[in-house]
């Protein structure tokens, strides 16, 4: 049995929330026909010690388990009889998840192996990711713009990896990107991908409708290439810069009709706080006609660059101690500091107010350092606190002359 120490699973998920390859909340809802999963506790394959199901996906069941070989925590996957029946064999299915298992990428979830069982079915084993799936993230509410498009750019550069290889993921939806407790994306699930040398119809058919492009919706296309993943990340972005979805419908068939359609409102039309760029960006991912979208998923992530180039790094001072006889330096500092935003404000033509109103240029904090509340006073604190670690950091001294 393993230690479960830094392995607890309250820190990243209770019993009722999705894992990151989930559309359902817990075992029962298995679909009838198929085999239920297994229990924690159960050891499958001689090896794998399960600790926990997670969730339910089109492409099967996944749980966590604890490798007993290798000593490390495993997220294991089955996949459904009808997802199996697509192929000739067993064995040319573990063929093909083999070539995902190539895929190696640090945005990508790592398969580790594929490994078929007596009874003629198979599970998938892949690394797991401690961290939440970008639906988890959204139904907590919006993120922010920042963490919208360091998530997409981390994902397309993902997905333009799997494109030079000739696998298209398909499937490109919120339950399929793992935002680790670093803020950094993962891609998962490459469980229903399509490789142009076997098509698969699981591509056009169990692919979540909502995130599936034009002629991936359309049952006539003949073959697809990385753009209809390109257009998946147009729609996420948009979800997640909007709040909602570009496209609507209360059944399948009025959803393909809207994808169809190629009319979706702008973004700023629902956030004028959206920035124009993104919003090119955006439309430009979800264009209707695959020639109008970008190349490469590559592309999409560069122009995500240039747009959000920046990202802070400050110097690291997580080892350095200020001694307390600094203090009154610090709060001398803050309180300058703060005199230094109030008379720039000053000269700018804002004046005291009760709230902050950026189009009447009022601020409550226009005031003496002695009279801020406490929590402003702190913020300036900390900036002051910051610099001066980040001094001794790169090797200077703090003395005072008598």
């Amino acid at each position: 049995m393993m230690n479960e120490g830094p392995f607890n699973l309250t820190e990243t998920m209770d019993n009722t929330e999705l894992s990151p390859l989930s559309d359902a909340p817990v075992a029962a809802d298995f679909p009838a026909g198929e085999s239920l999963p297994q229990q924690p506790g159960e050891v499958v394959l001689g090896r794998f010690e399960v600790k926990r199901y997670l969730g339910q996906g089109t492409f099967g069941y996944v749980f966590l388990a604890y490798d007993l070989e290798l000593d490390r925590l495993v997220a294991v996957k089955k996949p459904r009889q009808q997802v199996l029946s697509r192929y000739d064999s067993v064995e040319s299915f573990i063929a093909e998840a083999r070539t995902v298992a190539q895929l190696d990428h640090e945005h990508i979830v790592p398969v580790y192996d594929c490994i078929r069982t007596p009874e003629g079915s198979c599970y998938i084993v892949s690394k797991f990711i401690r961290g939440q799936d970008l639906g988890w993230l959204l139904r907590q509410g919006r993120i922010s713009l920042p963490e919208t498009v360091r998530t997409i750019r981390d994902a397309a550069l993902a997905l333009h990896h799997a494109h030079l290889a000739g696998i298209v993921h398909c499937d490109i939806k919120p339950a399929n990107v793992i935002i680790d407790d670093n803020g950094k994306a993962h891609v998962t699930d490459f469980g229903i991908a399509y490789n142009p040398q076997q098509r698969s119809e699981l591509a056009g058919h169990a692919a979540t409708p909502a995130y599936m492009s034009p002629e991936q919706a359309d049952t006539n296309t003949q073959s697809l290439d990385g753009r209809t993943d390109i257009y998946a990340l147009g729609v996420l972005l948009y979800q997640l810069m909007c709040g909602q979805l570009p496209f609507q419908g209360d059944t399948r068939e009025q959803l393909v009709a809207a994808i169809g359609s190629g009319e979706v409102r702008p973004p700023r039309q629902i956030d004028d706080s959206i920035p124009r760029e993104l919003e090119s960006i955006c439309l430009k991912a979800i264009a209707r006609d695959p020639s109008r979208r970008y190349t490469t998923a590559l592309d999409l992530a560069r122009d995500l660059d240039d747009y959000f180039g920046y990202e802070p790094r400050p110097i690291d001072v997580g080892s350095v101690q200020v001694d307390e006889s600094l203090e009154p330096l610090i709060e001398k500092l803050a309180e300058h500091t703060h005199d230094i935003w109030a008379l720039q404000r000053y000269k700018d033509g804002w004046k005291l107010g009760d709230v902050r109103d950026d189009s009447r240029k009022t601020h409550p904090c226009l005031v003496a350092y002695n009279q801020l509340p406490e929590s402003e006073k702190e913020y300036d604190r900390a900036t002051v606190l910051g610099t001066i670690k980040a001094m001794l950091a790169l090797g200077y001294t703090i003395t005072r002359e008598d």
